[in-house]
């Protein structure tokens, strides 16, 4: 911190950089592929300052990666409630918890690869009459098409008596199973002081209807065998209606290699072969699509 400036122009002001937050969370799902996020944040270091500032009034949100996406994208971010085009933060500010307005990011992933994330996130529903300053609540989204597409936001906090409440630090366990599985610290003042204030460290069971599980396992799988591929490999797929399917075939730096297209395959199971021989040895992913949803695995060529 005696060191370190960000002013690059020379004007005694630093420069604000993009980073993240510290929050960076990584789960492997049952296919080995990592999957990774983290929210937002910006930096600056004036010119012989000795701490590094940061900036809390950020919204831009929580980034999503997994293996076989070239750059991470924004997934989600603290909501406009009210639908005012802004995030109304009352005088006394918020307890920022060195974040902006969402962050502390948590991922699990069930039998079927579905992915699921909690968060904490300025809720501005909550009171703010006590303490003039937001409250924070955790979230939960999931995604069932490898991290397309992600689901409207729930929250563990709900009206009335989550007005009332700050909730933070929200760890999800890796393994879903029937239900997700969530703690997280609770109390009644937004920020980290807790003097005179009882704090709790809450459990929840969150469950997920099987049904929903089993529809998504069985409209839309895929796989290959061998894997590893020497010079074929075979991607096995099934699909529940009639779907125009693209595979594409991309490295780890999000390179596309090959692409197959498929036209009016009506539902059932396919074998589709694939030519490997020409790729040099290393991982890649291959990724299925039918209009509506992706799905990627990871391959290995010899």
């Amino acid at each position: 911190p005696t060191t370190m400036n960000t002013d690059t122009t020379g004007d005694g002001i630093g420069e604000k950089i993009e980073s993240n937050s510290g929050d960076v969370t990584v789960t492997i799902d049952n296919n080995n592929i990592c999957h990774v996020a983290f929210s937002h944040m910006f930096i600056d270091e004036d010119s012989g300052a000795t701490n590094v500032s940061f900036h809390p009034d950020d919204n831009t949100g929580l980034y999503y990666w997994h293996e076989g996406m070239s750059a991470p994208v924004i997934i989600v971010a603290a909501e406009d409630f009210n639908g005012n085009g802004m995030i109304d933060i009352p005088t006394m500010g918020f307890g920022n918890y060195n974040l902006g307005f969402i962050g502390q990011p948590s991922i699990g992933i069930d039998a079927t690869n579905a992915i699921f994330m909690t968060y904490s996130a300025i809720d501005e529903r909550a009171d703010t009459t006590t303490h003039h300053m937001a409250m924070r609540h955790v979230f939960v989204i999931g995604s069932f098409n490898g991290g397309n597409t992600w689901t409207n936001p729930f929250t563990l906090n709900p009206s009335p008596w989550g007005d009332f409440q700050e909730g933070v630090w929200p760890s999800m366990a890796t393994a879903v199973d029937n239900s997700i599985h969530i703690v997280y610290q609770r109390d009644l003042v937004p920020g980290y002081s807790l003097s005179g204030v009882a704090s709790d460290i809450v459990y929840v069971s969150l469950q997920i209807p099987m049904a929903i599980k089993e529809n998504i396992l069985s409209d839309f799988s895929i796989s290959n065998y061998p894997n590893p591929a020497k010079d074929f490999t075979t991607i096995s797929l099934s699909i529940a209606k009639t779907s125009n399917v693209r595979i594409e075939i991309t490295n780890v730096l999000g390179e596309i290699k090959n692409v197959i297209n498929k036209t009016a395959l009506v539902k059932g199971n396919y074998n589709i072969p694939l030519n490997v021989s020409h790729l040099e040895s290393g991982i890649y992913f291959y990724t299925v699509s039918d209009g509506e949803r992706s799905v990627s695995r990871k391959m290995i060529v010899e």
